[in-house]
């Protein structure tokens, strides 16, 4: 397996939490 390949596949899974992170903390700031 290629670790250049690797390390942009972990990458990309990290970008993909902290967006998810990043919404749940807007959402939760945004008064229902």
């Amino acid at each position: 397996m290629n670790i250049l390949f690797t390390l942009k596949l972990v990458k990309g899974i990290f970008a993909i939490l902290d967006l998810f992170v990043w919404a749940r903390l807007i959402i939760s700031w945004i008064p229902h």
